[in-house]
């Protein structure tokens, strides 16, 4: 059965452009999208035409702001079977178009509202709600019928309707400008012979902005035209007028007692409520004035649309998702996607953004640390679900030899994987191997056990480190799952072969190597674009002052870069190693200057790397360098030991020296030597970023990740 979905905007590029990624991201996408803006002066038009797409997109553009209208404009234009509507603040799930589509396999199915998730939140905002002919609304429980004069009405923002039925009731009703639009066609709908029904399958998340009507804590900002619209429905659809304005001057003492509270709380100046109540007592007089005039006569709905009415843009499909056919990842880690967040987290919500640009739809679950409530969100093309965590939840159930925060996140993000799988069908559950919680997942086909870093391996280089916080229990119980998952996962993704080596897995067929990847700075568009002024050369060092990280090593070598004249800035800390003693040893030299920063979020991190020349690694161990690929892509020069993932992701680029570890010496005037070469020398810097796009770019590097998850 062909759709269209139909998206109704004004005002709100960034809401409508999040909702058309979405789009993207069904698994069964529409024969067409019409976006139908109204007056305004934002920039939604042109951030359309820079999108790709599965399906054809008509843009059409009215100067009424008039919700009805636009919709109908919609109605008009479409060409398929069905007309799904949603919100441009909202956000569907990927099965939300297929489950809203199959409830018309009844020929009798008019009119299908789906499931509303209000805001961030997993609650709902609508499910299975009623509309009296005087617009009180109430919700059924699973089982109760409508009762008399009751009519099932969809939200506005999750609703689908038989294009045929939408003619035949001569589309919507162009007098209710805003508000109460799906009411009035729930209810024209319910009185004729064609059905309206619920699907709880199809779900919406609706992220409500402002608007000209009412703000995103839904304070209506315009009364009038909201109780225009009540005393209008409620005039045009009621069985009689004779208690109508009864009815309506209940509501408005209601109304009026709240204006009164907030004037008495100082929130309402005296004007204001005097505006407000003029407003409401105007909307009431004309709504009710025109409602008794429709209930005579036809409603002016799709008659006064355009026949001839053109789009201003229209492309046909130019993105072909077929390659990646049934994919829709999840990502299970504990730690917080955020700016501050470690090099990995963020990897892997980049990533997910870059399958959002194929098509891919994919979720990153973590933990919410400020609530026990689950919180929801969309960010360009990733839904990021944050677990509210009751660390009493499953202690009756805690198995001995797995740490009850770790397991208590585990249940509960492997119970969230069981409350949306309706919605995303999900083909692949991906959890890292070094916090053990894929032990929960085993009996589940869909388990990919990521491999970047390992617990033994990073705690082998720590011969003294106080377990204070981190007890030495812990530790083995985390070693203990980590083995185990390793041994009897079935897929394992590991960021490079040197990972496997180190873990006896480089023979395994179970092993597929998946490097890791960054954006590319484009330095005539970046904030952080580097500024070539005349100053002395720059060296970093990134990272935890830890000994896997090089911090035996470090205070020599910085005194080195220092003695020749380098600038050095030194970015990071460890919670178990005191980097600022360390430093103090440094003599400072009388030609350089060093700076030392504490923990940047991401933003300031990348402006390190782009002024930056060099970025020193001296770490002992790395399973694959992160930092690494993130630093040639603002065009630095790195300097690390060999022998480790660094090697392997880096060792071929021409602004990469690798040097034996604990040869400091060379490994000090390596460093200055290159740090002079690309210092100034944008051509030199650019052989970093082309080595990059060309390797390890999100674009590469996530076709290759979900070309491994489709392989298995």
């Amino acid at each position: 059965m062909s759709a269209t979905v139909v998206i109704c905007s004004v005002d709100r590029p960034d809401e409508l452009i999040n909702c058309v990624s979405a789009l993207r991201q069904m698994h069964h996408v529409p024969e067409e999208l019409i976006v139908v803006l109204g007056p305004g002066n934002d920039n939604s038009l042109e951030k359309l035409k820079s999108m790709n797409c599965p399906f054809p997109v008509k843009v059409f553009r009215t100067e009424l702001r008039n919700l009805c209208w636009s919709r109908n404009i919609g109605l008009k234009a479409s060409k398929c079977e069905i007309v799904a509507y949603i919100d441009d603040d909202a956000v569907p799930e990927p099965n939300w178009l297929k489950n809203l589509v199959s409830s018309f396999a009844d020929s009798n199915v008019g009119l299908v509202g789906g499931w509303t998730r209000f805001q961030n939140s997993m609650r709902y905002q609508h499910q299975n709600q009623v509309v009296t002919e005087t617009l009180r609304v109430r919700s059924l429980s699973e089982c109760e019928k409508p009762g008399a004069y009751e009519f099932l009405s969809p939200l506005g923002a999750n609703f689908a309707l038989r294009r045929e039925v939408g003619l035949e009731l001569n589309g919507f009703d162009n007098f209710l400008e805003w508000w109460g639009d799906e009411a009035d066609l729930a209810i024209r709908v319910n009185r004729s012979v064609h059905k309206v029904v619920f699907q709880p399958k199809a779900i919406v998340h609706h992220f409500q902005a402002d608007s000209a009507f009412r703000n995103s804590t839904l304070s209506e900002l315009n009364v009038k035209t909201p109780w225009r619209s009540r005393a209008y429905l409620m005039a045009k659809h009621s069985q009689s007028t004779k208690y109508l304005g009864t009815v309506l001057a209940c509501d408005f003492e209601i109304a009026k007692q709240s204006f009164e509270w907030a004037k008495l709380n100082s929130t309402l100046k005296p004007s204001e409520f005097d505006r407000l109540i003029q407003d409401i007592c105007d909307g009431i007089r004309e709504g009710t004035v025109f409602g008794i005039k429709n209930r005579k006569r036809a409603h002016s709905g799709l008659d006064d649309i355009d026949g001839n009415l053109a789009p201003v843009h229209q492309a046909d499909a130019n993105l072909n998702k077929s390659i990646y056919e049934g994919l829709a990842p999840i990502f299970i880690y504990r730690e917080i996607p955020a700016d501050s967040a470690g090099g990995i987290t963020n990897w892997i919500v980049e990533m997910c953004k870059a399958f959002g640009e194929k098509g891919v739809p994919s979720v990153y679950i973590c933990q919410n640390v400020l609530s026990e409530e689950t919180h929801v969100s969309y960010q360009e093309g990733c839904w990021i679900f944050k677990v509210g965590i009751n660390f009493y939840y499953n202690l009756e159930f805690a198995q001995q030899n797995f740490p009850t925060d770790l397991q208590t996140f585990g249940i509960l993000a492997r119970n969230l994987v069981n409350v949306i799988s309706d919605g995303f069908s999900i083909s692949d559950i991906v959890v890292p191997s070094f916090e053990g919680i894929g032990n929960l997942f085993l009996d589940d086909e869909r388990l990919v056990t990521s491999l970047h870093t390992s617990t033994r391996e990073s705690l082998e280089d720590h011969p003294n480190l106080p377990f204070d916080t981190l007890t030495q229990t812990r530790v083995d119980m985390i070693n203990e799952l980590e083995e185990n998952i390793l041994k009897r996962s079935s897929r394992i993704i590991a960021n490079s072969n040197q990972i496997s080596r180190k873990l006896g897995l480089e023979d395994s067929n179970r092993v597929t190597v998946v490097p890791h990847g960054t954006k590319v700075f484009d330095d005539a568009n970046s904030d952080a674009s580097r500024i070539y002024e005349s100053r002395n050369p720059r060296v970093s060092f990134i990272g935890r002052w830890e000994p896997r990280k090089g911090s035996y090593y470090l205070p020599e070598i910085i005194s080195e870069l220092l003695n020749s004249g380098m600038d050095v800035r030194v970015v990071g800390g460890d919670p178990f190693f005191n980097r600022e003693s360390s430093l103090k040893a440094i003599r400072k030299g009388n030609l350089g200057e060093l700076t030392i920063l504490g923990i940047l979020e991401k933003g300031a991190l990348d402006k390190i790397y782009a002024e930056s020349d060099v970025l020193i690694i001296p770490s002992v161990y790395e399973s694959f360098g992160l930092v690494a690929i993130e630093a040639l892509a603002a065009g630095c020069g790195i300097v690390a030991f060999s022998g480790s993932g660094i090697e392997e992701s880096v060792g071929t680029c021409v602004n990469a020296e690798l040097v034996s570890i604990g040869e400091i010496d060379e490994f000090a005037s390596r460093a200055i030597n290159l740090a002079k070469r690309l210092n100034g020398n944008p051509s030199l810097r650019n052989e970093s970023k082309c080595f990059i796009a060309s390797n390890f770019s999100l674009e590469i590097v996530s076709h290759r990740f979900l070309k491994a998850l489709k392989k298995n």
